[in-house]
């Protein structure tokens, strides 16, 4: 089964060769899923099932060690293939499932914000689009391979971002450019690692590196500037 329409005639068949006396709840199982079957096309799935999973990355490295090379399509590491390359029946059976690495870095990332928050509460940085100096905000992003923490500012409960981003990163996936991968892939076989996007202006300003190396040694991590 490649589309709805397979999925619904299948569903068909079944509800009609079920045995008189199935439980009802069965019966109205099938119901709900004949219901359903023509909004179940592939991005639907994506979007409300592989988009959150731990396996799911936007893009990948089709070529070993190239990071020139890049495929920009949906991509599950748990398959190791790029979703387009599945099956609409596979995508919904798929029970490998998971978010625990999320959520495993999203402690390790408030951990890191709380080692941040003394150093930066006493720090300004300046805003060219502003004309003005700004005291810092820490916020997370979370996304399936990485989190981020974000350095900025907020103006009528907006956040500003600053340009200085710390990637927390536990597996290689497209977007910080091919040198970086390289670079990332040569840190990431001896642990987890924290990519930092920072011009050398404010990485001066905020002393970013001796608070880095603090807080790397502290959670067992690997730096490195991109």
């Amino acid at each position: 089964m490649d589309n709805y329409s397979d999925l619904f005639l299948a569903l068909k068949e079944l509800k009609k060769n079920l045995k008189n006396g199935t439980d009802y709840r069965v019966v109205e199982m099938m119901e709900i899923f004949e219901g359903i079957a023509p909004f179940l096309d592939r991005q639907t799935i994506i979007r409300i099932k592989c988009s959150g999973c731990d396996n799911y990355a936007k893009a990948s490295f089709p070529l070993s060690s190239d990071y020139w090379a890049v495929e920009k399509a949906d991509y599950c590491h748990a398959n190791i293939i790029s979703l387009k390359n599945l099956k609409l029946s596979k995508l919904a059976i798929c029970n490998k499932y998971s978010s625990e690495t999320q959520e495993s870095m999203k402690v390790l990332a408030n951990s890191i914000i709380e080692d941040l928050e003394p150093f930066v509460e006493v720090k300004t940085l300046y805003d060219r689009r502003h004309f003005a100096s700004f005291s810092i905000d820490l916020r997370m992003i979370c996304e399936p391979g990485k989190v981020c923490i974000e350095f900025g500012h907020k103006i009528n409960d907006l956040f500003e971002p600053f340009g200085v981003i710390i990637h927390l990163v536990k597996r290689l996936d497209p977007g910080f450019g091919p040198e970086n991968a390289r670079r990332l892939a040569e840190s990431l076989k001896t642990g987890s690692t924290i990519a930092v996007e920072c011009s050398q202006q404010s990485r001066s300003m905020l002393d970013l590196d001796n608070i880095l190396k603090d807080i790397s040694a502290k959670h067992k991590l690997n730096i490195v500037y991109i």
